[in-house]
């Protein structure tokens, strides 16, 4: 699903893969499944990954991969449920994300 929205918005370009759920709904179910194969598949080390996700779900799939992890509040989630599942940072504008307000340290 997550490639049939990145060519009809024709958003290719941005991305060096694109990586979600199985299809057969059995393997690469949880987040922390598909962040570990997107990282494999691209020789991504912990250090250099974030998991950016508007749900707890995805905080923790980045904490169970050992990457920083960054709460978006314009998605789903709001930003009492990542705080409480430990995202590194919270923002609550895309442009955070792209006008260097947001530092994930270390």
């Amino acid at each position: 699903m997550v490639a049939r929205l990145v060519d009809h918005f024709d958003l290719g370009t941005l991305f060096d893969g694109v990586y979600g759920a199985s299809m057969d709904e059995h393997t690469r179910v949880k987040k922390a499944d598909v962040l570990a194969y997107a990282m494999r598949n691209q020789r991504a080390g912990q250090a250099h990954s974030v998991m950016i996700g508007d749900r707890f779900t995805d905080i923790k799939g980045g904490q169970a991969n050992g990457v920083k992890t960054l709460g978006v509040t314009y998605g789903f989630g709001d930003r009492q449920e990542l705080v409480d599942a430990g995202a590194n940072k919270v923002v609550d504008h895309t442009q955070q994300l792209v006008d260097g307000s947001t530092v994930l340290a270390g």
